[in-house]
Parts: C-alpha cells; structure tokens; sequence
C-alpha cells in the first residue's frame, strides 16, 4: 500500500468512514510487519501538518486516543481498555512514536483474531451433482431436494415456502426478503446450469448474478449473517448491489474475491488450470494464501496454470461479459481456446492434428447461429477439419 493510500485509509479508519470490508482489509494492512514504518510516519508528521516534535507528540497522542476509542467501539473488549490506558503510562518521550506504532499493530492484530460469530454453513459442493441436464438448469435446496427449473419448479418453491420468483420463460429467480428471516438459520442453495444454458439469480437484497453454462454456485438465499460467502465453480457475471451492509465475497477453486459494491465477471472453471477476473465498476479484492491483489474498475487479473498473478489495464471489458448477450467474442484467439470455449456450449471434443492449433482468431458470431454457424465460420477461415461422432478433427 502506497504511502498516499495508507494515509488517506488511516483517516477514514479513524473519522469513522470504512465499510466493513475495507476496515477488514486495513487491519489486515496495518497487522503486517512492515507496516509499523508507515504508522511511525504518519505519526511523526500528523498527517503532514506538524510542524515540531511537540506538536507530532500531540497529534500522535491525539490520534492514538481515537484509533483507540475506535476499537475499544468496534471489539467491545473491556481487558483492552485497561491494556491501552497501561501501555499509554509506559510510553517514554523518546520513544514514543515507535511504541505507538507498535501498539497501533498489536490492536490490529488483535482485532482481527477476534472471535466471531458462528455462520452456517451449506452442504460441500462436492455432495451436490456437479452436472444438469443439456439446456436446463437445476437448483438444489437446503433439504438437498434437487429439481430442473421449468414449470413444475413453481409448485415445488411454492409448497417449500420459499419467498422467490421463476420467471421460465426468461430464465431467472428471484428472491424476496423475508421478514422472520433473521430469526433463522442461514438457507442456502445451489444453482447448476447444464451445457449450453445459463440463467439469472436476483438475490434479496438486489445483487444480480448472471450464470454462464455449466456453471455451479452455491448462495445463501436471505444474507441474515454478517458475513455470507458464495462459491463459484464456472463463470459468472456480477452486479453487486452498492447498498448491500453484508460483506459480499465469492469463494473459487483457486481464489476468494470481496467484492465492495460492483460490476464485474469471473471465470474459474475447476476443470481449467487458469482463472480470469474482469473488473467494470467499483473495487475487488482477490486473494489466495499467497497472493493478494485489488483490481479497479477496467483492470483484469489472470491466474496462469503456473500459479503467477497477472494484473492488465485496460481490459476488453465488452469482451469479458459477450457471452451474457449469447456472443462469442474473440480476440486473436488461438484455436484451443476458442474451442474450449465452443466445447462448454455444445456437446463436442475438439481434437488437434500438429501444428493446426496455432491458428489465431479475431471476431464475433452469435450463439443463435448454433454450431453449424460457428463451423462455418472457422472453414472459410481456411481450416480444415472433419466430423467423427460428437468429435471435431482438425488437421492441416
């Protein structure tokens, strides 16, 4: 974190202006071993207008009463008061700064270790049937009761006592709050797309959840904890809602995203040895046990199947979400990936011959021109191939 952005977040941090998400990821920042340089400096320089020692050791006093009012509000800890107003006595003119900076690290850390609230948690996706039926998508409940989305799915939601909306026809279920739902326990649910489907979830609360084909995630379906967590096995595009008081985050095979108000798409297949994460609107963390990146809106992180991290500006962005409008978009694509893209939407195994898979494509077709549209395509761009059963041979 630059030194800019660690002022201006101590700042909000200490007026009070953080969301919960951001004050997870502050303390986070200020718990770090390097980050004890950066609070001594702004310490030192009361945030650029002292001017002498004196007035850095008011401010400083200053500043660490509120950063302490702050937390002894947020943890409700009634040992810390006693801790700070003893390690406050032990602070020596000389050294001071230092043991601010330094206790400043230990409340942080603290904070952090607190104990939280126990959040229920959904069946493992791994007990749930990982594949629906070509064209349709399932939904499993709570109960582990599994059906397809289609007219009959109306009467069971309705008998379940579920507050939802099935619009068939359009492809999309909504939720409704509920207003015993915080009396209860957490529901979740798992949303499955078969080959060549994709469908919309509208979560209570507003946030917006396009799923691409075969695609599972797993949601809770009222938000009624304080904190919920999605997981994602495909991709997805999200329009998170700003106005959400939850923190939003989305757990993949290979990454945790928290999301703070926004638009933006993830693709983390499972099955696929790299993710890609496209940012639209507003801000995104992704992390890992090793990594951690924020993205800003226009930016795309790219995982490799080597593990390395990849943040590029200027991301295509109308690209990254085509196929929600039934698009495929490709940009100097090369043949493998444009069919493993080919092969989620329709029933097929691309096969290379040699050398044949170097080919790069740029252009756009619509999934309403089916298969035999797209083929077409691909042969009058000079390539060669053949049918054998569900297979697609391409050769020189």
């Amino acid at each position: 974190m630059s030194t800019k952005d660690f002022r201006d977040q101590l700042e909000r941090y200490l007026n009070g202006q953080l969301s919960d998400v951001e004050l997870e990821d502050f303390l986070h920042a200020l718990s770090a071993p390097d980050s004890r340089d950066q609070i001594f400096e702004n310490m030192s320089n009361g945030f650029g207008k002292a001017q002498s020692g004196a007035t850095s050791k008011k401010q400083a006093q200053s500043s660490f009463i509120r950063f302490s009012k702050m937390y002894l509000s947020r943890g409700k800890e009634r040992t810390a008061k006693t801790t700070i107003k003893y390690l406050w006595s032990r602070i020596t003119t000389k050294s001071f700064l230092a043991a601010v900076a330094v206790i400043i690290m230990i409340l942080a850390t603290v904070w952090l270790n607190r104990p939280r609230p126990v959040v229920p948690k959904a069946a493992s996706m791994q007990q749930i049937s990982m594949v629906a039926p070509a064209n349709k998508t399932t939904i499993t409940l709570q109960s582990g009761k599994t059906f397809v989305l289609d007219s009959n799915a109306i009467g069971i939601l309705k008998n379940e006592g579920l507050a939802v909306n099935l619009d068939v026809s359009l492809g999309a279920i909504t939720y409704r709050l509920q207003s015993t739902a915080s009396t209860k326990q957490e529901q979740y649910h798992t949303l499955i797309t078969g080959k060549g489907a994709q469908y919309l979830v509208v979560l209570a609360g507003g946030t917006k959840i396009w799923l691409s084909t075969n695609t599972v995630l797993q949601y809770p379906i009222g938000f009624t904890h304080q904190t919920s967590i999605l997981q994602l096995n495909g991709e997805a595009y999200f329009e998170v809602a700003a106005a959400a008081s939850i923190p939003f985050k989305v757990q993949t095979p290979k990454a945790l995203i928290t999301v703070i108000g926004t638009r933006f798409n993830l693709s983390a297949y499972g099955s696929e040895p790299s993710l890609k994460t496209t940012l639209l609107q507003g801000k995104i963390q992704v992390s890992d046990s090793n990594h951690l990146a924020i993205l800003k809106a226009g930016q795309q992180l790219y995982i490799h199947p080597s593990g390395t991290w990849q943040v590029h500006a200027g991301a295509d962005t109308a690209a990254a979400i085509a196929w929600k409008d039934s698009i495929f978009d490709f940009r100097n694509t090369e043949l493998t990936s444009l069919m493993r893209q080919v092969e989620k939407w329709y029933d097929l195994q691309a096969v290379f011959t040699d050398g044949v898979d170097k080919h790069t494509f740029t252009g756009r077709i619509s999934r309403k021109e089916g298969l035999t549209g797209l083929l077409q395509v691909l042969k009058e761009s000079n390539l060669h191939f053949r049918k054998e059963g569900n297979k697609i041979v391409f050769f020189r």
